[in-house]
């Protein structure tokens, strides 16, 4: 039975790549499951009964382990795709529910205290437009020359499953971009996201900051910040590239100083 879980398997990454799933999802997908079927070989299954089985002390251990509730939820989607493609009901492995934190902004305080600290130039650039056009990591690090127009400041970006959206940047970043793209040609950032996060993790060490400081985090501050300034949900949406609008809420949550604010300038209208 080995051998027709490696043949679903590569079948099912093949599917995502016709389909165009994002590399980065193909290459989540295949981690675990390289993983799994790594377990596998020392015992494997000879039936449905035993692959469930084995599926379901592959998730004990990970969780034994110490892995995160959104980490073992993720292995349990994988595992589960891979028991369509082997034509068994997924039902046999239950998705365990996952609490939706919410997006972790960075106050104004913390982010100048965290640019303060980044003394590379390119960085610096990095920084300022994930702040200011919400943009992911992988989406900014994809990001070619000849999508930035800039006499209009209008950025194509290419989304999830190659969902082109546009965002926009003022004269101030695109003054900074015409001095750093000077001669370049091809991706503006020709690097991994690796790269970036370790750049990350050195400098909010040096500046004294929590965990919470991460390229995904700026993305959070940017749709908090619109949202505290009075910016339409429904254009937030866009901006992130969101598909369903049930995802941009959930920033209706975090903003708690909009919220305060609000409260406070209608009580005094009650007294």
């Amino acid at each position: 039975m080995i051998d027709k879980i490696k043949d679903a398997a590569e079948e099912l990454l093949y599917d995502f790549e016709l389909e165009g799933k994002s590399k980065n999802t193909i290459r989540v997908y295949k981690n675990v499951l390289d993983q799994f079927i790594k377990k596998i070989k020392k015992r494997p299954p000879e039936n449905e009964e035993q692959l469930v089985k084995a599926m379901k002390t592959f998730l004990a251990r990970k969780r034994r382990l110490g892995r995160s509730d959104k980490t073992i939820h993720l292995y349990t989607i994988v595992l589960r795709t891979l028991l369509e493609y082997l034509e068994i009901p997924k039902d046999q492995i239950k998705t365990p529910k996952v609490d939706q934190s919410l997006p972790k902004a960075l106050s104004e305080e913390e982010l100048k205290k965290f640019l303060k600290v980044v003394d590379n130039p390119k960085y610096k650039l990095i920084i300022e437009l994930l702040y200011k056009t919400g943009m992911r990591i992988s989406e900014l690090l994809n990001l070619k020359v000849k999508d930035i127009d800039l006499d209009t400041g209008k950025i194509i970006v290419c989304g999830k499953g190659k969902k082109e959206r546009v965002v926009y940047i003022d004269k101030d970043m695109i003054e900074k971009i015409k001095h750093y793209k000077k001669g370049r040609s091809g991706r503006l950032f020709p690097m991994t996201q690796h790269a970036v996060q370790a750049y990350f993790r050195r400098k909010r060490k040096e500046a004294g900051l929590d965990e919470k400081v991460t390229p995904h985090a700026l993305r959070h501050t940017y749709a908090t910040r619109l949202l505290e300034l009075g910016m339409d949900i429904r254009l937030i949406k866009e901006l992130l590239g969101h598909s369903d609008i049930s995802t941009t809420q959930i920033y209706t949550k975090v903003s708690e100083k909009q919220l305060k604010k609000e409260v406070l300038k209608r009580l005094k209208k009650l007294l």
